[in-house]
């Protein structure tokens, strides 16, 4: 049964190597990350799919996510961006 009620407001994704990580959001996405000053480093806040995104650099976020691999997707582009 599907739940119509929920829906998904924002996505906050641990990042080990976050020029990468922003380099793709923006070309495969157009995510439009823009960088927000927090914690003593820099975080960096966009939209993936109409939804809010905050990349965190592992660090802070004190998780396991030695990948750069949080979210399976689909898109054209990203055959593009991968060569």
């Amino acid at each position: 049964m599907t739940n119509t009620n929920f829906t998904l407001v924002h996505i906050t994704l641990a990042v080990t190597n976050m020029a990468a990580m922003r380099k793709f959001y923006d070309a495969v996405f157009g995510a439009s990350l823009q960088a927000l000053p927090m914690y003593e480093t820099t975080l960096y806040q966009g939209r993936f799919a109409g939804i809010s995104l905050l990349l965190c650099p592992n660090e802070i976020a004190q998780t396991k996510a030695e990948r750069n691999r949080q979210l399976k997707s689909t898109h054209q582009r990203v055959r593009a961006i991968r060569r």
